[in-house]
């Protein structure tokens, strides 16, 4: 017999039997929808989450975050590595802001006005202001756009020349308003909640909260993006005691969370075709009843056993792969409309070719095992025995 004959015969066995049959492909196509969106949910959260990161972190920056502080002088010689393009030094400190009817807690940053535009992720420092300028002299600030607007009551909360109270641990000072920072997407967003923070010059910082002159963070940008892996190795050797992170080592550490997601999310979804392979055992265990006159007849035609147990298995195939071809169908149709939120964010399924290819290979030999079992005891039947069954 051909491979085409045995299809054959295994969809006019179907026919036959519509009711279970139809029972059997429900499943699988409820299995298959089941495991592929769960899969495409976590896909496109991994890409969705890569991208952000990339965003924010930046693919030519690394991040130095030392166990107590940095000084002038480590920040002179992270300056001096052959590779550094720069080394932006940011400090910080919490204090109670009071602007008129506003009263709240928020961190201050001390940082150099030319590197505004290197946090918020933009070529020119005055593409960095959402209103006002960058004018961070004396006394003078920039503040995120949640402290100067209420979005809620669609009010505006500071004026661009308003004085503001900004009281310390140890001091409190009187400071101007002369910018309204936009929303960050360059590498300070990975540390810095810029909406919600105030920027003050770096020299007025120290002379204002901290007079040691040392640093909380240093971000440094590397020349050329092939060389990040050798200035981690010389700052990790400079700064032991230090976290060094990049781009690279975070999307590393991210892979393994959202690979053990994409595990977990596989394994609750493959317990439906777990139980769709005992449906299709069961199924084909009561089909070999059914038809065990059938097959004394087909035996005593001259069938041989590999035969008879291929009938079976290839009408297991034939109800596997109509499943999963409907299932692909309505999965693809379903990626583009469902969703879920996450994070802020809408989440919907990216169905990748992976992910076809394994719920259209993972159903067939799922239920091609379950049967197995079936088909064999289906082959082993005596021809006698099996024309005298009534």
């Amino acid at each position: 017999m051909k491979l085409i004959d045995y299809f054959s015969l295994a969809f006019d066995g179907i026919k036959e039997r519509k009711g279970r049959s139809i029972g059997a492909v429900a499943g699988i196509v409820i299995a298959v929808i089941a495991l592929a969106l769960a899969l495409g949910i976590g896909e496109a959260f991994r890409v969705r989450f890569y991208e952000t990161l990339k965003r924010a972190l930046g693919s030519d920056v690394i991040y130095v975050l030392p166990s107590e502080h940095l000084t002038e002088s480590d920040i002179m010689i992270l300056s001096s590595l052959p590779d550094v393009k720069h080394v932006v030094p940011i400090v910080g400190t919490t204090v109670v802001l009071k602007a008129g009817t506003l009263e709240r807690t928020v961190m201050v940053y001390g940082i150099r006005p030319e590197y505004l535009k290197f946090i918020v992720g933009v070529e020119r420092v005055e593409d960095a202001i959402e209103e006002g300028s960058a004018e961070l002299v004396g006394l003078n600030i920039v503040v995120g756009e949640f402290l100067a607007y209420d979005y809620l009551t669609q009010t505006k909360l500071i004026e661009i020349g308003q004085q503001v109270i900004l009281r310390g641990p140890k001091r409190t000072s009187v400071a101007i308003v002369t910018g309204i920072l936009k929303p960050a997407a360059g590498p300070g967003a990975a540390f810095i909640n810029t909406r919600s923070s105030v920027f003050i010059n770096l020299d007025t910082f120290f002379r204002l909260f901290r007079k040691d002159m040392t640093y909380d963070l240093a971000i440094v940008q590397v020349k050329d993006i092939n060389k990040i892996e050798e200035t981690v190795d010389l700052i990790k050797a400079y700064l032991p005691q230090s976290e060094v992170l990049s781009l690279k080592f975070a999307l590393e550490q991210f892979g393994v969370f959202i690979n053990s997601v994409q595990l977990f999310l596989g394994i609750i979804s493959g317990i439906g075709l777990f139980i769709t392979g005992l449906w299709i055992f069961d199924t084909m265990t009561i089909n070999v009843v059914q038809r065990t006159r059938e097959i004394g007849i087909m035996k005593a035609l001259g069938f041989k056993k590999k035969q008879i147990m291929f009938l079976f298995l290839s009408e297991a195939i034939a109800i596997t792969i109509i499943g999963v071809a409907v299932g692909a169908v309505l999965t693809i149709a379903l990626s583009n409309i469902v969703g879920i939120p996450m994070f802020g964010m809408m989440i919907k399924p990216k169905i990748t070719p992976e992910i076809l290819f394994l719920i259209t290979v993972t159903p067939i030999l799922t239920n091609t095992v379950a049967t197995l079992a079936p088909a064999y005891k289906a082959s082993k039947l005596d021809p006698v025995e099996a024309l005298r069954y009534e």
